[in-house]
């Protein structure tokens, strides 16, 4: 046994060196040469310092750390276990060969020259390998099952050539699968067609087509060196498209599946073109994605197992008979509890005003709620400016304490606006949500650097900075945190931080605060612009079913407000409440315990009064604020009852969350039971948006919570 493991111990090392000097791997050394060269052209070119590519954050960052582990642990455990279960691709021509001439017969040969049927199968071959990547990659997203494993490869927070092979044991053997089938029935067809004849045109041994891409840059793909190939996108993947793919936004991330060819991608509907406003602030998942530790071998291997095995069990009792699944299961889109609905063939042959609903949501709840948030932080930039000039003074605490009350009225101002992340504030409009608020995607040693950066360069601009260190979440780490010390890790600690006084510390901090208060005011300023000028969304929604409108109908725009109401299904339920509560997937792999890591607004410590927040701006949504709210469209279709559940469930929450003592943080871990009876009063407003309103209203589930299985 142990002389069996020690082979294959060594055999795994081996088989990792021999990646560099095998030209079918993507890191044999030529290619890497030639990508270093690439990308040297293109930082000259673009006048970026070489540290961009070479930079020390990159390759000793964390995640590039679990891209080496992973090399070496998934070549040990292909060695060892599934590299001799694959299929062989002998096999399958063999069989793929005797099938078709048991179906056919022979049938006489096609007397093509031997360089014809060369150029024919290296093309062939080619195009079916790179489609049947193109289309595993795709099912790998798509399939709840298979992207458990696949979220393994996107947890990587800075791409480098080895993230290639940063992937689940269980995925390596579905592509190894895929690669072997495919090559096998090409060959095999070709074998029948040219009675054994199928040889492909080959350099250093592997396809001469798929070695010459792999040559021109293919390693920097995953590398943080930003190369378009401009028009010639529509015909290649440039390893800018597939960076755009790794893009921390996941709703900006379902493009660029494709290996090589960008065809495929446009057959489906998924290719996206790079350009400067589609380069990613970020690569990896955002915390309520991740179903294991991105830093740890082990809870990669097994957390998406075990989230394979939770989906399984939850589809099993779904497919229990109870009346509940069986409805569920039945009517799909439909279902609704009201029985007042049994015989109501469409809810749109009612005679409710759907325009007038639309009018008031978006001009007296929806836009009001950005013009407080905008008010909010102008009143926070006045307290803190004062704040700054108290700096060394007697009353320097009391003036900090002032501006943080007037951070966390601006917060709770934006967590009401947050129900309403649809149009110009929604995942696809140039990201001036996150601008403003980019939570969960948090880097509190990012803000520590770019204050630094603000001290020593004169010419630093915010608004060219990332998302991270932007927006409510960097003011409440620069107003809330007490030490002074950066958090940053050694080897990224900002250069001069530690040689700076602690009044200096506290001044730079102050100053970088004023910043990003003057930007946050210039996005939420933006915002609101992008809603109520002349042409604008407000515009657009209240005229829809008209010729200058992007909505067919009235109901379509409601489609849209309602679209927006699922961020308390999917953040406020999912991660804020059950993903802290370990119910729902976290960060910490628990399960029924707190993930305190998991907190929003862990510095200033309100996370329950966000929560509360967005419960309150569903309950606006709901009741109209004075006018026409979704309570009374459900009325309007004869589905009062469920009007009356909804209202009495948003009630109770409230109530719930209200009634815990102290933070959500003391409720997780001195009333824990408290905290999870809050949670299902919270899932109990959110089964009602989910289950009953989109089948009574004939609305649609938002794509991003069709999957949702609780």
């Amino acid at each position: 046994m142990m002389t069996k493991l020690s082979s294959d111990i060594a055999l795994s090392i081996t088989d990792t060196l021999e990646h560099l000097v095998a030209p079918s791997q993507r890191i044999y050394w030529p290619f890497l040469l030639s990508s270093v060269a690439i990308a040297l052209l293109v930082l000259f070119v673009k006048r970026e310092k070489l540290r961009s590519f070479f930079a020390p954050r990159v390759w000793m960052h964390p995640s590039a750390q679990m891209d080496y582990r992973l090399l070496l642990t998934n070549a040990f455990i292909k060695t060892a276990l599934w590299g001799s279960i694959v299929v062989s691709a002998l096999a399958v021509v063999i069989f793929t060969d005797g099938v078709l001439r048991s179906l056919v017969g022979d049938v006489d040969v096609l007397h093509w020259s031997a360089w014809e049927i060369t150029v024919l199968y290296t093309l062939v071959l080619f195009v079916g390998l790179d489609g049947s990547r193109f289309l595993m990659h795709r099912l790998m997203h798509k399939i709840p099952l298979l992207w458990h494993f696949h979220q393994v490869h996107h947890s990587a927070e800075v791409l480098t050539p080895l993230t290639v092979y940063r992937v689940h044991p269980v995925e390596s053997f579905l592509y190894g699968m895929r690669g072997a089938l495919t090559t096998g029935v090409i060959t095999g067809v070709f074998w029948f067609l040219f009675n054994g004849q199928a040889s492909q045109a080959e350099l250093l041994g592997v396809n001469a087509v798929g070695l010459v891409l792999n040559a021109l840059g293919a390693n920097l793909r995953h590398s943080h060196v930003w190369l378009s190939y401009g028009v010639l996108e529509a015909i290649f993947i440039s390893p800018a498209q597939h960076q755009m793919h790794h893009g921390i936004d996941p709703n900006k991330a379902q493009v660029n599946y494709g290996a090589f060819l960008s065809i495929w991608d446009r057959l489906g509907n998924s290719l996206s073109f790079a350009s400067e406003e589609t380069q990613p602030v970020a690569f990896g998942l955002p915390s309520n994605e991740l179903n294991h530790k991105p830093d740890s071998v082990l809870s990669a291997y097994f957390a998406p197992l075990r989230a394979c095995a939770g989906d399984l069990a939850s589809r099993a009792r779904d497919l229990s008979p109870t009346p509940a699944t069986s409805l569920l299961a039945l009517t799909a889109m439909q279902c609704s509890s009201d029985p007042s609905l049994a015989d109501k063939p469409d809810a749109r042959s009612d005679s409710f005003d759907r325009a007038a609903l639309v009018s008031n949501l978006s001009q007296n709840v929806i836009v009001p709620s950005y013009e407080n948030a905008l008010s909010s932080t102008q009143a926070m930039s006045g307290a803190l400016d004062t704040y700054c000039l108290a700096l060394g003074n007697a009353d320097e605490m009391d003036k900090r304490a002032l501006v943080q009350d007037a951070w966390k009225l601006a917060m709770t101002s934006w967590q009401e606006a947050e129900l309403s992340s649809i149009g110009p504030a929604s995942p696809n409009s140039l990201a001036l949500r996150d601008f403003i608020y980019s939570w969960p995607i948090t880097n509190a040693c990012a803000v520590d650097q770019d204050v630094m950066l603000a001290v020593t360069d004169a010419a630093y601009d915010i608004s060219q900075a990332q998302l991270n260190r932007r927006g409510l979440d960097a003011l409440e780490y620069l107003l809330f945190n007490d030490n002074l010390d950066s958090v940053c890790p050694p080897q990224v600690t900002p250069v001069g931080w530690a040689g700076l006084s602690g009044p200096e510390k506290t001044q730079a901090r102050c100053q970088y605060s004023q910043l990003v208060t003057v930007d946050l005011s210039t996005q939420q300023s933006s915002l609101i612009s992008a809603w109520t000028s002349a042409g604008g969304y407000l515009e657009n929604l209240n005229s829809a079913g008209g010729s200058s409108s992007d909505f067919d109908s009235p109901q379509e725009a409601i489609n849209e407000i309602f679209a927006g109401l699922f961020y308390l299904e999917l953040v406020t339920k999912d991660a804020k409440a059950g993903g802290t509560a370990g119910v729902t997937t976290n960060d910490c792999n628990v399960v029924n315990e707190p993930c305190l890591q998991m907190l929003e607004s862990s510095y200033a410590k309100i996370s329950k009064e966000n929560i509360l927040a967005n419960l309150s701006a569903f309950e606006k949504m709901v009741r109209g604020e004075g006018g026409l709210g979704f309570a009374d469209f459900l009325v309007g279709v004869d589905a009062s009852a469920t009007a009356d559940r909804l209202r009495t469930a948003i009630d109770a929450a409230i109530a719930a969350y209200e009634a815990l003592n102290g933070s959500l943080e003391e409720g997780l871990t001195g009333d824990y039971q408290s905290t999870r009876d809050a949670y299902d009063a919270l899932r109990g407003v959110t089964d009602i948006l989910k289950n009953d309103m989109p089948g009574i209203l004939q609305l649609d589930i938002p794509q991003s919570a069709g999957g949702d299985s609780d």
